[in-house]
């Protein structure tokens, strides 16, 4: 199977070759995967990349954890023996090899993309590392988990639009549903939304009171990126 390319950034293949035994096919990749972790913790190292070990690798190493170990290559099971164990370990593998956020490209091109698009859209000014940081926190897997990624877009670019206020801290043009004030009321708790935005402590109070007063809902034109963010 060929690389897939997306930019400059090319998925790796994980698919079995021909002739290959399985567990032949599963030290080859829980090698590789082993190697790129080794890649990832000297790559958290570099200016620009110290959380990149709060990506991919996290939650690759999450997941191995539940099995006590911290490498792919440790204790490989028997896939005659424990074909259970077996196939969730080399599930695991295959997904960190995948993962765009596993490898310095990948990281780069998934996120300076979407950052591109937001700041295109909203006039932020998010680079990749904001991007990647806040697409990765635990913020943002909350608040979409309980609200849906579709939500927390819309409620950036309410924090955004909410800029333009009057003396009073007011926006009679903003227009945004109670869910999505609530979420844009969240996430002006983060910095990294606030830095992006460039907001101080005095702007983002006026952004605050302005989303509060704000009601209806947004024009529908305004959420057209939405579908670039549900993955």
């Amino acid at each position: 199977m060929a690389q897939k390319t997306v930019g400059e950034y090319k998925q790796t293949d994980v698919s079995r070759r021909p002739g290959e035994t399985e567990r032949a096919y599963a030290v080859r990749l829980f090698k590789q995967a082993d190697q790129r972790m080794v890649r990832n913790e000297k790559l958290a190292k570099e200016q620009g990349f110290e959380h990149v070990l709060s990506y991919a690798y996290a939650k690759a190493q999450k997941e191995l954890a539940g099995y006590g170990q911290s490498r792919f290559n440790a204790k490989i099971p028997d896939p005659d023996k424990d074909p259970k164990l077996f196939r969730a370990k080399l599930a695991i593998a295959k997904e960190y090899l995948t993962a765009p956020t596993s490898t310095k490209s990948g990281i780069v091109n998934v996120y300076q993309n979407k950052a591109d698009v937001i700041n295109q859209k909203y006039g932020t000014n998010f680079n990749w590392q904001d991007m990647g940081d806040f697409f990765e926190s635990g913020q943002f897997q909350k608040l979409s988990a309980q609200y849906g990624s579709k939500t927390v877009m819309r409620a950036i670019g309410a924090i955004h639009s909410a800029q333009v206020v009057d003396e009073m801290g007011k926006n009679t043009n903003l227009k945004v549903d109670d869910i999505q004030k609530e979420v844009a009321l969240k996430l002006l708790r983060s910095s990294t939304v606030k830095n992006a935005i460039g907001l101080d402590k005095e702007q983002a109070g006026k952004v605050r009171n302005a989303i509060r007063n704000a009601s209806d809902w947004l024009d529908a034109s305004e959420t057209d990126i939405e579908d670039y963010f549900n993955d």
